[in-house]
């Protein structure tokens, strides 16, 4: 009998296109994913994707088993969820937790088929949990209920309760902690979710860097010029104690302090500005940057940076916002084009 996880597995990797986007949206590991697909093709004798095209492509008999294995998984997926009704629970799976179940086959089929009615159980979970958020019944630092009490509250599948979690770990709404304490927590506002997104959209290629690092200027420079004419000064000497550890760290050649605290002066007027939303989209920048510096072997404008940072410093501190913020667009816009030429990790 063939395995169900490599039936599921190869569904994934046709539906996303490859072995790396079914990963990520399984979180099974490549390996275990390309081993479970050779074994699938060892039994079946046939070959189910053409490896020498470009990028994972159905030959001919992949196509013929994809759409017979449709009905197959989305049959699993209703089995699955009839386990799991509150008080309809079979004997074997009393008996066997894991034998009632199939193993991984649930939380990732809503995605891959795409049906309304997997959709919506993903969907009722999210909502409730977002919904707790925000009329506070759960708070940043609170832990989410086990999946087992969820999963029966909303009389939803446990896997579906686990899909939503993953979902929203994903997009920066929870944090999970491992450990004999651990769980899934609300996580404390940050720039996470929109930093995973923007960087997913260049490595794919929906979002051209070139307008990100225009945004960039537009998005640094306001936070200098909202930093100016903050009533809050206590970001002066922030900014001041920065480009001193700055000044040492270029003089000591030390590449990553310079990198981490280059972006730092922008985070520390970004929060100066006294606009939250301002504040986290130039953190989720700032750390997209700071990505690609690394990834250079050098930095040209080091002493451009270094002198550019203290003239803006110097404007922030007499309140001459216009002239802040023209100097950090300047400055940006100087240094995007190098910056066009670095990659992230995981990018071609």
């Amino acid at each position: 009998m063939l395995d169900l996880n490599g039936i599921y597995n190869f569904m994934v990797v046709a539906d996303r296109g490859g072995i790396s986007a079914a990963a990520r949206a399984t979180g099974i590991s490549k390996s275990r994913i390309s081993r479970r697909l050779a074994a699938l093709e060892g039994e079946l004798g046939i070959e189910l994707f053409d490896r020498k095209a470009s990028g994972f492509q159905l030959t001919p008999a992949g196509h013929s088993f994809h759409d017979h294995c449709n009905g197959l998984i989305e049959e699993a997926a209703r089995i699955e969820e009839f386990s799991w009704q509150p008080g309809g629970k079979s004997a074997v799976a009393e008996s066997s937790e894991q034998a009632a179940r199939v193993p991984e086959l649930a939380p990732q089929q809503d995605q891959v088929t795409g049906t309304d009615s997997s959709l919506r159980r993903q969907d009722v979970v999210q909502h409730h949990i977002l919904q707790n958020i925000w009329n506070q019944s759960l708070k940043p630092g609170d832990k989410l209920p086990a999946e087992r009490k969820l999963a029966a509250e909303l009389n939803i599948s446990r896997q579906s309760v686990r899909e939503a979690i993953r979902s929203l770990e994903m997009t920066g709404v929870l944090a999970l902690q491992r450990g004999p304490q651990g769980g899934s927590f609300v996580r404390q506002p940050g720039p996470d979710g929109i930093t995973y997104s923007i960087r997913n959209m260049l490595i794919l290629g929906n979002l051209p860097l070139a307008d990100l690092l225009q945004l960039r200027a537009s998005i640094f420079g306001q936070a200098a010029e909202l930093a100016a004419i903050s009533p809050d000064r206590s970001h002066v000497d922030a900014l001041e104690e920065n480009l001193k550890q700055l000044k040492i760290a270029n003089r000591n050649k030390q590449p990553k302090d310079t990198i981490a605290l280059a972006t730092a002066f922008y985070r520390i007027a970004g929060h100066a500005s006294g606009n939250r939303l301002l504040a986290i989209l130039v953190d989720a920048i700032a750390n997209i940057i700071e990505e690609l510096l690394s990834s250079m072997q050098d930095w040209p404008f080091v002493v451009e940076g270094e002198v550019a940072r203290r003239e803006a410093l110097n404007a922030i501190r007499a309140r001459d916002d216009k002239a802040a913020g023209a100097i950090i667009r300047e400055h940006c816009t100087q240094t995007n084009p190098v910056l066009l030429k670095a990659r992230l990790s995981g990018a071609a």
